[in-house]
C-alpha cells in the first residue's frame, strides 16, 4: 500500500476518451457553446439587478452589500473550490457550479426582503466559486494535450466576443421580461443555468485529474496539501502576485459604478427599464469591439503587457473625466464606451499572460487564486464606492475610483519587468 494514493485509481492524467484526444477544433467549438449558454444567463438580469433591488425598497449602500456579501463568500471559497476543481475534475466542479446558482436564481424569483436577497445571492455566489476558472482551465489543458500551438490570445479573445454577444441578447431578454414582472427574468436566468450545468457535463469530457472514484479521508488531505502548495507557489510567482493585484484594483474601482450607473441614467435621460438594457447592450457592444482589436493584432508577449497598462490607464482616465462632468450625461455615455472598448481590449490580454506564467498542475487552483484578488476587490470596491457615493455624491465618488484605477498601471508594468526578467533566465 505503501505509495499509492487511493485517489488516483483508475486516474486519467490526459484528454482522452476511449482512447482517442480532442482536436483544437473540437476543443474551441465546446469552450465557445458553453460560455455562451452560461453568458446568456448572466446576461438576462445583469441590466436590470440594481433596479430590480431598487424596486423593493432598498438604498444604495444595501444594494451594493447584498453584492458585497455575495463576493465575500465567493472570496472565502474561491482557492478551495479550485483545489477541487484540480483534485476531482474540472467538469464536475463546473456542473455542480451550474446547479447551486440555479437554486440561487429560483430563491431571487420568490425573494422580497433584504434577508431573503442575501439568502439567495449568497447561494448563487457559492455555486459561482465552483464554476470559476474552472471552464478555462479545462479548455486551455485540452487546447494543449490536443497539440495546439499557436497563441491563445486570439481564442479568449473571442470567447470574450462571444460573451459579450450572448449576454447582449440575455441582456434585451431580460429587459423586455421585466417589462411584465421585474421577478421574470430570474426564472429564465434560473432555467438557463440548469441547462448550462447539464450542457458541461455532457461536453467537458474528457477531463483532466477525473477521478473514478473518490474516497472523502483523501480527498480532504489531497486538497489541504494542493492548497498551501498552490499558495506558496502563488506567493513566489511575483509576476501572478502583481497581476492579481492590478486586477483586484481595477475592479475594486470600477465595481461600485457598475451598480450606480443604472440610476444614474435613469435620473438624468429620464429612461425606462427596457431602455436600460439597451444601454448595457451598447457597453457590451464597445467591449466586443476591444476584443477584436485584440483578436486581430494578437499581441505576443513583450508587447501585450503595454497594450494592458494603457488600456488600464485610459480607462481609469475615462472614469475620473466621467466624474468630473457628470452632470452632462451625453457626454459620460460616449466616454464610458470607450472605456467598455479598453475592457475588451485589456481582459483576453490578461487572462492569457496569466495563463502563460501558470504551470498546468495547478492552474486551476491558481485561477481561482487570480480570481479570489478580483473578488476581494469587489466586495471591498461596492461597499467603500457605495458609501462615498453616499456621502460625497457621485461627481467626486467616480473622480476617487479613476485615480485608483489609474494606479495599476505602474503595478502592470512592475509585472511585465518581472516577467521579462524571467524569461531572460
Amino acid at each position: 500500500m505503501t505509495g499509492v494514493n487511493p485517489l488516483h485509481q483508475k486516474d486519467t492524467d490526459s484528454l482522452t476518451d476511449a482512447g482517442q484526444t480532442l482536436t483544437a477544433d473540437a476543443v474551441i467549438y465546446r469552450y465557445y457553446s458553453l460560455w455562451m449558454i452560461y453568458s446568456l444567463g448572466s446576461g438576462v438580469i445583469l441590466s436590470v439587478y440594481p433596479v430590480f433591488l431598487r424596486s423593493h425598497g432598498l438604498t444604495q449602500f444595501r444594494t451594493n452589500a447584498i453584492v458585497a456579501i455575495s463576493y465575500l463568500i465567493v472570496f472565502s471559497m474561491d482557492v478551495p473550490a479550485g483545489v477541487f476543481a484540480d483534485t476531482v475534475g474540472r467538469s464536475i466542479s463546473f456542473v455542480l457550479g451550474n446547479m447551486i446558482r440555479s437554486v440561487g436564481w429560483l430563491l431571487y424569483y420568490f425573494a422580497g426582503t433584504f434577508g431573503r436577497f442575501v439568502a439567495a445571492d449568497s447561494t448563487a455566489a457559492f455555486g459561482s466559486a465552483f464554476s470559476n476558472g474552472t471552464l478555462e482551465a479545462w479548455a486551455v489543458d485540452a487546447l494543449d494535450q490536443s497539440g495546439f500551438t499557436a497563441d491563445k490570445s486570439g481564442v479568449f479573445s473571442r470567447v470574450s466576443q462571444l460573451r459579450a454577444m450572448t449576454a447582449i441578447l440575455g441582456a434585451i431578454a431580460g429587459a423586455q421580461a421585466a417589462g411584465y414582472s421585474m421577478r421574470l427574468p430570474w426564472a429564465i436566468g434560473a432555467v438557463t443555468f440548469l441547462i448550462t450545468g447539464l450542457a458541461g457535463a455532457v461536453m467537458m469530457k474528457p477531463d483532466v485529474a477525473m477521478r473514478r472514484t473518490v474516497e472523502v479521508a483523501p480527498l480532504i488531505a489531497q486538497v489541504r496539501v494542493r492548497l498551501l502548495a498552490s499558495i506558496s507557489i502563488a506567493a513566489k510567482n511575483r509576476t501572478v502576485l502583481m497581476l492579481a493585484l492590478s486586477s483586484g484594483l481595477q475592479i475594486f474601482a470600477w465595481s461600485s459604478f457598475e451598480m450606480e450607473w443604472q440610476k444614474y441614467f435613469v435620473d438624468n435621460l429620464y429612461l425606462r427599464i427596457g431602455t436600460v438594457g439597451l444601454l448595457y447592450c451598447i457597453f457590451r457592444v464597445a467591449s466586443i469591439g476591444g476584443s477584436e482589436v485584440v483578436a486581430r493584432l494578437c499581441p505576443l508577449a513583450g508587447v501585450r503587457e503595454y497594450y494592458v497598462a494603457i488600456a488600464g490607464g485610459i480607462s481609469g482616465a475615462i472614469l475620473f473625466i466621467a466624474g468630473r462632468f457628470n452632470d452632462r450625461p451625453v457626454l459620460v455615455l460616449v466616454l464610458l464606451c470607450g472605456a467598455y472598448v479598453c475592457f475588451g481590449i485589456a481582459g483576453p490580454l490578461m487572462r492569457t499572460w496569466a495563463n502563460d506564467e501558470i504551470d498546468r498542475d495547478h492552474r486551476a487552483t491558481l485561477l481561482s487564486f487570480f480570481n479570489t484578488f478580483e473578488t476581494c476587490g469587489s466586495a471591498l470596491g461596492l461597499l467603500v464606492g457605495g458609501r462615498l457615493a453616499d456621502l460625497l455624491g457621485l461627481r467626486i465618488a467616480w473622480q476617487l475610483s479613476g485615480v485608483l484605477a489609474m494606479l495599476s498601471v505602474p503595478i502592470i508594468l512592475r509585472a511585465a519587468a518581472y516577467s521579462g526578467a524571467r524569461d531572460r533566465l
